[in-house]
């Protein structure tokens, strides 16, 4: 999928490199968000249409519910007004994002649209006029691991949520509707950071009178950290049978991804410490022996730390 990436592709050149891929478990005996999932949807959606999901998305749903600033990406449109994107760049900084064809997430990533039209979407979704309201209502009730079909379905503040978010280099996307209070929370940004999680709950916390707290500027560190803490970082770490986290070193900066998703920099925080400003979460590396490559990655994010256990070296 690397390879990809930057290149016009179509659904059935990603049809092709899934179906060379391992399950990761038997059909119906467990649940896991997958990308790849959705570009098997695109592509048979394209089949179903006689078309391409481009097509059949913009002239099916798009045109018909008047989303003028809504589309499914392509790279050779020229777009007005089109928002340029920017990565996170140290705990301060912006750089401008890696090009990624939008043809390589097709079906999970690739469209275009304003806040507007996303508020709009929504509506939709709660009075269908393209979809027999009996299939919203299946896509809209939750299965598993609170998801239903490409959405997440639970409680926040006692109060039933639907909605999802998403990020690529450069952009995010965030969308809740409370169907009970008839409040949703739209956010779009040109800036890649899940910091938007945070937005999300707090918009919600003062529309309902609940309690928030306001974000605190973190701290900059007036040193660099040593060679030493950068090298032992550099390696692979294993948080489960099948989640693997790549940590690398580019132009002197500490990246990590994990599986074959984006690289996301590790920004040095100050004390052995790090701070992932595109997923909003801090990072420690623990040796058993002083001197020595770490021997496990400490993750801590919404709350919770997640522990992963070195596999290989760099």
């Amino acid at each position: 999928y690397d390879n990809l990436r930057t290149r016009e592709v179509s659904t059935q050149d990603l049809l092709d490199l899934l179906s060379a891929a391992e399950p990761g478990f038997e059909p119906g005996t467990n649940y896991a968000y997958s990308n790849g999932g959705y570009a098997v949807l695109a592509h048979i959606i394209g089949e179903a249409g006689n078309s391409t999901y481009r097509d059949v998305v913009n002239t099916r749903i798009f045109d018909p519910l008047g989303l003028d600033a809504s589309r499914v990406d392509n790279v050779h449109e020229i777009i007005p007004a089109r928002a340029r994107g920017y990565d996170p760049a140290g705990l301060r900084g912006y750089e401008n994002a890696p090009f990624r064809n939008p043809s390589a997430s097709i079906g999970s990533g690739s469209i275009v649209m304003s806040a507007a039209d996303l508020l709009a979407f929504t509506k939709e979704l709660e009075n269908p006029t393209l979809v027999d309201p009996a299939l919203v209502d299946r896509m809209l009730t939750a299965h598993n691991n609170a998801y239903g079909y490409g959405i997440s379905v639970y409680s926040l503040f006692g109060r039933p949520v639907i909605g999802h978010d998403g990020r690529e280099p450069g952009f995010i996307a965030d969308t809740t509707w409370y169907p009970e209070s008839d409040v949703r929370v739209i956010l779009i940004g040109n800036l890649q950071t899940a910091v938007s999680d945070e937005f999300r709950r707090d918009l919600a916390a003062i529309v309902f009178g609940e309690d928030y707290t306001l974000p605190v500027l973190r701290a900059v560190p007036a040193g660099a950290p040593s060679t030493a803490i950068l090298d032992a970082a550099i390696g692979a770490y294993a948080f489960g049978p099948a989640f693997r986290v790549e940590v690398a070193m580019r132009d002197g900066r500490l990246f990590a991804r994990a599986g074959e998703s984006d690289f996301t920099e590790l920004a040095y925080a100050g004390d052995d410490s790090f701070f992932a400003r595109a997923l909003f979460a801090s990072v420690r590396f623990e040796s058993d022996t002083p001197g020595t490559p770490a021997d496990r990655m400490l993750w801590s994010q919404d709350g919770n730390t997640f522990t992963g256990t070195r596999i290989e070296d760099a």
